[in-house]
């Protein structure tokens, strides 16, 4: 019996650290966007995509786990470069974020990287985007926020993709949807790709 009461322990710490982690990242997308816009000047660090994924689907997991959703990853993004590494997280946190919420179940992650641009992108088997949510996707431009639609993590990811040269784009699937974001890189020293 007591480990069965030390397991629902265990279990209901684990769900209450991923409500903990979600209000937190609530109440940091609400003062991002209250700020009016992405942080500038960028900071970018040198650091592997992969890696960094890995690290935020680690550090998350009780949460995704909380909403029902496991993640599958394909990596693509294996060479060290410079690249605003907070950005990053965020995108990547507020669109699985966003999928746990809308899509629980399987989430398929997958990052490319292509020259000085790397690709993440999130795909869910939901009920995909409502075509005129994915219109104002396509023709929004950075500025405009959750009063137009946008929910505020996915205005917080494209304000953050076009401040690195990049775009989110959204693609309904049969099931699901596809959210895509890209972010331009520089090369990384050759001091950090010697280590």
């Amino acid at each position: 019996r007591r480990a069965d009461d030390s397991e629902a322990v265990r279990r209901y710490c684990e769900i209450l650290q991923a409500e903990v982690e979600r209000l937190a990242l609530l109440a940091d997308n609400t003062v991002v966007y209250g700020r009016g816009s992405v942080p500038q000047p960028l900071r970018l660090d040198e650091a592997i995509p992969d890696s960094v994924l890995d690290t935020v689907i680690e550090r998350y997991a009780p949460l995704f786990a909380a909403a029902g959703s496991t993640i599958e990853v394909t990596h693509h993004a294996p060479d060290r470069c410079r690249f605003d590494r907070m950005g990053f997280e965020r995108i990547v946190i507020n669109l699985l974020d966003n999928a746990c919420k809308y899509a629980p179940g399987p989430i398929k992650v997958a990052t490319r990287q292509d020259g000085h641009t790397i690709s993440f992108s999130v795909r869910d088997f939901g009920n995909g985007f409502d075509e005129a949510f994915k219109a104002r996707v396509d023709a929004t431009h950075k500025g405009a926020g959750a009063k137009d639609g946008f929910g505020l993590g996915l205005a917080i990811v494209r304000d953050l993709a076009e401040a690195n040269g990049g775009k989110i784009t959204v693609e309904n699937l049969s099931p699901g949807a596809r959210v895509t974001v890209t972010m331009k890189t520089s090369a990384a020293s050759r001091s950090a790709e010697v280590k």
